[in-house]
């Protein structure tokens, strides 16, 4: 128990012994040494009263020495003046200087009545560490303290490693490393901090996370060390099964982008494989289209009726129409769909050679905005405007009349487009009859609007203008046209 904490009436009981100590030691002395004995004897009395009493046992004690020391040693048996007044001046000096010295040690007994409570708590604190081994070193390197962490962690006892060095704490291969010296000598650098492993006193191992701090005193000189332990066994062995299974994982996914890749290798052969078909289909397609015009075109050699070589040179007009869609794609890139604007002005200019119109008598004007279309939409508005543009050349402008024919494209929604094939020509009659305007190739246009699901509005007021409404595919992909085949 620290003094501080035992009752006040012990700790002013030492006054009176202390006293009565202090004169027996002087009564003794006083014959020994043929002289009084020294009296400073009774500033020890005062001192240890101040010690353990604090001030009120260093003034009981100066109390108590005043008188003893006036009866004993102060009174020569003769009365005097001079004998009194050395006395009291004397006492005075001694009742002052008791009460400086009772200050002094007072004052240097609550000091170090402090740095030992602190001590003692730092000392609980470090015992009541329970996951951490937390011990001092020696500049040497042996054990000099221990607490219940370090117990608890290693297994042995405070009396069994006091004194121990350090090694004792190491395996053997360890030990043979020098890795216990090499902590040390990077304490002493500075810190030293690292992981390893250590062993039990039942010899097994653990893996320690070590931090070793060196102690130094006022003149910088290491005393010694500070070594905090944890065991982060299970740490560890966490971490390498997580590595272990991010390793696993890695090598999984390796192997499954590995194979990934070959099916993707696989895919673009096959991809590739079937835009070669396609398009060697498009080329046979296309030449035998060319086939066909050709029969056309002999057939109506050997006809002389004027009507059947019409009919001839029409259906032959047709087969030109989608032999050169399928030459459009036989040469693109895109194998799904075609440009709208490239194909009707080829189909345009065709038109024009065709029916003798380059002389600039009748001109072309195509309007189409940037538009792709499957072959299923593309090839019914290309009849479309074969037929209606045909019907323009032959019967807009009689007697070499001079005039325009056109045609426009544009989306009117994203997913709506608008046709209009016109010309400035002379328009449709009052009362049409079913003439020419009105035959196959006018049945033909009803036909593919339906095809493409649309609707057409005819208006022959100046010229005529026929407009065409549908509805647009959303654009495929090569690979979805592939996919079909």
């Amino acid at each position: 128990m620290l003094l501080s904490q035992r009752p006040l009436w012990q700790r002013l009981a030492i006054a009176p012994v202390a006293v009565l100590a202090a004169l027996a030691i002087r009564l003794v002395l006083t014959p020994l040494t043929g002289h009084e004995g020294p009296f400073l004897v009774f500033f020890s009395a005062v001192m240890l009263s101040a010690w353990i009493g604090g001030n009120l046992g260093g003034i009981l004690a100066t109390i108590l020495t005043v008188p003893l020391a006036a009866i004993f040693f102060l009174n020569s048996g003769t009365f005097t003046w001079e004998g009194i007044a050395g006395s009291t001046i004397l006492i005075e000096l001694f009742v002052l200087d008791a009460l400086v010295v009772s200050a002094i040690t007072n004052r240097l007994w609550r000091t170090a009545e402090q740095a030992a409570r602190q001590r003692a708590e730092l000392v609980s604190l470090i015992d009541g560490v329970h996951d951490y081994a937390i011990f001092l070193l020696s500049a040497t390197g042996a054990v000099v303290s221990w607490n219940t962490g370090a117990e608890r962690i290693t297994g042995y006892r405070a009396k069994e490693v006091l004194g121990q060095p350090l090694s004792l704490f190491y395996p053997v291969e360890e030990r043979a490393a020098g890795r216990p010296e090499a902590a040390i000598l990077a304490a002493v650098a500075g810190h030293y901090q690292g992981e390893g492993w250590h062993q039990r006193k039942d010899g097994t191992r653990f893996w320690a996370n070590v931090v070793i701090t060196p102690l130094t005193d006022t003149a910088g000189q290491v005393t010694g060390f500070a070594k905090v332990v944890r065991d982060v066994t299970e740490l560890r062995q966490r971490a390498e099964a997580l590595e272990a299974r991010v390793v696993e994982r890695t090598a999984e996914l390796t192997a499954a982008n590995t194979e990934l890749q070959v099916i993707e290798m696989r895919l673009r052969v096959s991809l590739h494989e079937k835009e070669v078909l396609i398009k060697e289909i498009h080329h046979r397609v296309k030449n035998n289209l060319q086939v066909v015009m050709s029969l056309l075109r002999i057939q109506a050699r050997q006809v002389s009726d004027v009507a059947a070589v019409d009919a001839l040179r029409e259906s032959r007009q047709r087969v030109e129409v989608m032999a050169m869609l399928h030459e459009l794609l036989y040469r693109a890139d895109d194998l799904a769909s075609i440009d709208v604007a490239v194909y009707l002005k080829q189909l345009g200019t065709q038109l024009l050679r065709i029916y003798n119109e380059t002389s600039g008598r009748v001109t072309l004007t195509v309007n189409a905005e940037d538009v792709w279309l499957s072959l299923d939409q593309a090839m019914p508005c290309g009849l479309i405007i074969n037929e209606l543009l045909s019907n323009s050349f032959k019967y807009a402008f009689p007697d070499g009349q001079t005039g325009t024919v056109g045609i426009d494209l544009h989306t009117t929604t994203p997913d709506q487009l608008t046709l209009k094939v016109w010309d400035t020509g002379i328009g449709l009659p009052p009362e049409p009859d079913p003439g020419p305007r009105t035959s196959l190739g006018i049945t033909l246009v009803q036909d593919l609007v339906r095809q493409l699901r649309g609707t057409a509005v005819t208006e022959g007021v100046a010229g005529v203008t026929v407009t065409i409404t549908f509805p647009v595919h959303a654009r495929p992909a090569t690979a979805e046209l592939t996919a079909r085949i």
